[in-house]
């Protein structure tokens, strides 16, 4: 009884493995989970699978879920992008045996994340902020009629950019008459100045091609005021050496500004020029004088010259002159005794 037992016990284990044997699957593995940011390559991997002994077999992966994509490479570790928003996509990995018509599925799921944000992410550079430039149309003046004017601008810009000038006549009333600028692109150009007398303006602009500065610049159109210039010798009464380093100049009339480029004092036998350091009456100052036994209103005019005192009977010359009289070359005398 033992020995039936035994061969019973053996005919079964022997049926047991050949069923094994006979149906044995293929076993799909589709990997693990993952975890993937936004525009991450994913790899989804079937390397881990079983196929049947003996079998054919083939791979083929289906989208269960998620957001829509396409697989690229080969069957076993296909990849794809991942998409560009949060969310979970799951796969379906097929394991097939042809040869015994088996097959095996597994699922895998892939949870896409948004991109972690850098704490310290660098910071934005301040743009460069453009500095506008300077304008400048030069100091009014005034022309003659017919005459040619010039118009001389200028510009200069804190970064260095090239300049462009334009020239336009502004302020036009009724009767102001227009001219015809030469060059209106030229930071200097000319026209020609009206017949008659008159006011006109004009604006220069500066540009450094995204900021511009403008400025003014008033050009007076007026005849020549005729000057009666006189000769010194018509207007002076006298000139004397009053006091110790002093003279008095002494006029019939009243003067303007005395003129003071050539004041150097020369005393009789000094070779060296003494320097006009003061002059007191610039224009003249009217006081009464005896002239000729009669008390008269005369102008003076009182210079202090530099060095040591002059002793009396001292004499000297000079050139002096002032506004509206011609240079003229004078004897100093003696006005001590």
């Amino acid at each position: 009884m033992w020995v039936c037992v035994l061969a019973v016990t053996f005919m079964v284990l022997s049926f047991s493995g050949m069923v094994e044997d006979s149906f044995a699957q293929p076993v799909a593995n589709a990997g693990p989970d993952q975890e993937v940011v936004s525009g991450a390559t994913v790899t989804l991997d079937a390397s881990a699978s079983t196929p049947a002994p003996g079998g054919s077999v083939s791979y083929l992966w289906s989208r269960i879920s998620g957001h829509s994509v396409v697989l690229t490479g080969t069957n076993i570790q296909p990849i794809f992008t991942a998409p560009n928003s949060p969310t979970t996509l799951e796969f379906e990995l097929t394991v097939i045996d042809s040869s015994n018509n088996l097959s095996s599925s597994d699922t895998v799921t892939i949870t896409v994340t948004a991109p972690t944000q850098n704490p310290n992410p660098a910071p934005t550079p301040t743009p460069i902020q453009n500095q506008p430039p300077t304008a400048n149309a030069g100091r009014d003046r005034t022309f003659a009629p017919g005459s040619t004017v010039i118009l001389s601008g200028s510009g200069t810009d804190p970064d260095g950019d090239t300049l462009e000038y334009t020239w336009e006549q502004t302020s036009i009333t009724s009767g102001t008459p227009t001219v015809n600028i030469d060059d209106l692109k030229s930071a200097r150009t000319t026209f020609t100045a009206p017949a008659d007398p008159t006011e006109l303006v004009f604006t220069l602009t500066v540009s450094d091609g995204t900021d511009s500065t403008t400025d003014d610049i008033t050009i007076t159109i007026a005849k020549p005021v005729a000057r009666n210039i006189k000769e010194m010798s018509d207007t002076l009464i006298s000139a004397q050496i009053t006091a110790p380093n002093e003279i008095t100049i002494t006029y019939n009339e009243e003067l303007s500004t005395f003129i003071n480029s050539y004041l150097n004092f020369t005393i009789s036998e000094e070779s060296t020029p003494r320097s006009i350091i003061g002059i007191d009456g610039s224009p003249s100052k009217s006081m009464m004088a005896n002239i000729d036994g009669q008390n008269t209103t005369v102008f003076v005019t009182t210079l202090t010259f530099d060095g040591e005192s002059v002793p009396a009977d001292s004499t000297g010359s000079m050139y002096i002159q002032h506004a509206d009289h011609y240079l003229a070359f004078i004897q100093v005398s003696d006005g001590q005794n």
